[in-house]
């Protein structure tokens, strides 16, 4: 079989899995949070990992399209694979770059409609009232502070 035909047929038959990064930015005893103009609730600021691009780089750069803030990471993601939804997220902790203040997070794209530095002991109430499939993931940050992967699906919901 040719290279291309046979390249074809392995991609319609082998599933494929979307990437996403989401960053728990932290600083002074306080988490970052943004809500979207399209999800009710609050949640932490990431998206989608762009093609061949690393998931530590496209939560970076989402932190960066998102809010207006420069980041660095901390420590190694969560892995989350959600097999029923063909989903990996890299959950990723950061705090803010030097020079970087709490005052500079200002929703930064279109997308971004409230940006808010909640108490750390009050997020996950927050985060859980939105109950998006997302950040129903994010209870993990809690008990996996070094990174850590986890298999999520129904059974784990």
């Amino acid at each position: 079989m040719p290279d291309p035909m046979r390249e074809r047929l392995v991609r319609a038959t082998s599933p494929s899995y979307t990437l996403g990064s989401v960053c728990r930015v932290e600083h002074d005893g306080h988490v970052l949070l943004v809500e979207t103009e399209y999800r009710r609730g609050w949640g932490y600021p990431g998206g989608l990992v762009d093609r061949s691009e690393p998931p530590d780089a496209s939560a970076r750069r989402e932190v960066s399209e998102e809010v207006g803030l420069t980041i660095e990471l901390v420590g190694e993601p969560i892995v989350i694979i959600d097999r029923a939804n063909r989903l990996v997220d890299f959950l990723y902790r950061a705090v803010l770059a030097p020079g970087v203040t709490m005052g500079d997070a200002h929703p930064a794209s279109v997308e971004i409609a409230r940006v808010t530095w909640a108490p750390a002991e009050s997020v996950v109430s927050l985060i859980e009232a939105s109950a998006d499939r997302v950040n129903r993931k994010l209870r993990y940050f809690d008990s996996l502070l070094q990174g850590g992967l986890i298999f999520f699906d129904r059974t784990t919901d």
